[in-house]
């Protein structure tokens, strides 16, 4: 290559570079995934939005007569709108900076944070009924937002999806969270209003790793073994790791990774087939991302992201993967609550979840302990339990029936959070 014919190259090069760059130092402004087309806002409290903006940037909110303005601060930007009314009409949201951003067909109504492991994530498609269920739903008031399966080491600020918000079709709720969906087509049924549904769940998952640092700083019971030690995650060393693993799991064993330094093998689900990818530490902090199993990885990846987003309360089903704790259940559970709870700054939100159905596991003891915690966390204000004990199938960790437990949960939603009059909303429980 001659000298002229690399010059040219060259300057050619530093002139996209240059584009490049200038592009670079001018962000637009931005929110998370989490707003978008078809989203559902709480009603009836104030709605926190955020996002991304050049430093000093003004950013104005604009939604349902409200116009709040704000300046945007070490390249983020946040504001509060006032308590909203029910709307089934769709309006259009709307952002603006240097660009502007519109988002359309907006609801006002109720949202619901549905989390837990695989009987939460199990969907419409392969629950009781499906082909009439399916064939049935067509409602535009009922949406749904999926979050992914993400982990990571550090809290994460963008949330990911599964093709965003979507409202009730044949095409679409075949891929609903079931329980969710059920007890949505309740709510909307008997208070008149639009529903969102948060999707963010991971079957085969432990409590764990769904739980903020901060909840279980909020528990003696697990301070001493587990918050203390990941007072300063994600710079943390590999000895940390196998010290807090085993309170995660006891099944975990000890190895060493292909650069001969120790790293844990969690089992990540009830089929105990997927293998967790080496955490690594270089100069004591990360340098990959961490499995479904490892402390704060789920919270990091897929609910830190969600928050603040306003939320009426949150539904829960999980536990099979605890199975077997007895009442250290109860303290990892109330850890995870109060964490939530604490972070979203909404006091003391509903928090209804669902009893774990009967099934054969590996020890007779392992169920009834379970329950015991389970029934124990009702201690904790403003829970309620939906019980399952009728509706399953002794042989199916994964019981087909998610109709009759989106009633049951909808039932203390509707007496507790709705002030309905319903007398019979929880199921007999017996000392």
């Amino acid at each position: 290559m001659n000298q002229r014919h690399f010059a040219r190259q060259l300057t050619q090069l530093l002139a996209v570079s240059t584009v490049f760059a200038a592009a670079a130092t001018r962000a637009d402004v931005k929110l998370p995934a989490i707003f978008a087309d078809h989203m559902v806002l709480q009603r009836d409290q104030k709605v926190p939005v955020w996002g991304w903006a050049d430093e000093g940037e003004r950013v104005t909110v604009e939604f349902a007569g409200q116009k709040v303005e704000t300046t945007a601060q070490g390249g983020k930007w946040s504001v509060a709108l006032t308590p909203l009314k029910t709307s089934s009409t769709g309006a259009k949201f709307k952002v603006s900076g240097k660009n502007k951003v519109e988002f359309d067909d907006v609801l006002v109504g109720e949202v619901w944070f549905c989390s837990g492991q695989s009987n939460m994530e199990w969907n419409v498609a392969s629950s009781k009924d499906k082909d009439k269920e399916i064939a049935a739903a067509n409602n535009p008031r009922i949406r749904h937002f999926k979050v992914p399966h993400v982990t990571a080491v550090e809290p994460q600020t963008e949330v990911k999806t599964v093709g965003g918000w979507q409202a009730t079709t044949p095409a679409t709720v075949g891929n609903f969270t079931a329980v969710g969906y059920f007890f949505a087509r309740e709510i909307e049924k008997a208070m008149d209003v639009p529903i969102g549904l948060i999707g963010c769940n991971w079957g085969g998952t432990r409590i764990e790793p769904w739980t903020p640092p901060v909840g279980f700083q909020s528990v003696p019971a697990l301070k001493a073994d587990f918050a203390d030690k990941l007072a300063t995650f994600p710079a943390r060393t590999p000895a940390v790791i196998l010290e807090t693993q085993p309170v995660l799991d006891e099944k975990g064993k000890p190895t060493v990774d292909k650069n001969g330094r120790p790293v844990t093998k969690p089992v990540l689900d009830e089929k105990g087939k997927q293998k967790q990818r080496p955490f690594l530490d270089r100069d004591g902090k990360p340098v990959m991302n961490v499995s479904s199993g490892s402390p704060l990885s789920i919270y990091n990846g897929m609910v830190h992201p969600i928050i603040p987003y306003a939320i009426r309360g949150a539904l829960w089903y999980q536990g099979e993967s605890n199975n077997g704790e007895g009442m250290l259940y109860f303290e990892k559970k109330k850890a995870l609550i109060n964490g939530w709870r604490t972070l979203w700054k909404q006091g003391d939100f509903p928090f209804f979840f669902v009893q774990l159905a009967p099934y054969r596991y590996n020890n007779p003891e392992r169920l009834p302990g379970i329950w015991e915690a389970q029934a124990a966390t009702l201690s904790i204000p403003n829970t309620g339990m939906a019980v399952t004990t009728d509706v399953s199938t002794v042989g199916n960790i994964h019981p087909p029936d998610k109709q009759t437990v989106g009633h049951r949960l909808a039932l203390w939603a509707l007496a507790k959070t709705y002030n309905q009059s319903i007398t019979s909303y929880a199921s007999p429980l017996f000392d």
